[in-house]
């Protein structure tokens, strides 16, 4: 599993004018069964993405296709971890990683 952490690199007037594309691009990768979770950090000077994928370099190819990244308006620090079973993973996570992985 992966965590991404985003910061942005313009101001948030410019990152706004782009919300749609990249909302389109996170509703893509949830339907995919590549993320998890995301949100904007608190406060918003960047997000962050809980997600899966094959391999890192098939996460960082996910990750350049967000419109954010593209536009030269935010850039990605990869995580890369392994959920321990012990004490006990959540129902929720275990039916996330369940799922097959889908196309983007």
């Amino acid at each position: 599993m992966f965590i991404a952490i985003s910061m942005y690199l313009k101001p948030l007037e410019e990152v706004d004018r782009f919300y749609p594309e990249h909302f389109a691009w996170l509703e893509r990768h949830y339907a995919s069964g590549h993320f998890l979770a995301s949100g904007p950090q608190v406060p918003r000077i960047g997000g962050l993405i809980i997600a899966r994928a094959e391999s890192r370099g098939a996460f960082a190819s996910i990750l350049a296709e967000d419109p954010f990244e593209q536009n030269g308006l935010a850039k990605y620090e990869i995580f890369e971890f392994t959920p321990g079973t012990f004490p006990r993973r959540s129902s929720e996570l275990e039916a996330f990683l369940s799922k097959p992985l889908g196309s983007s």
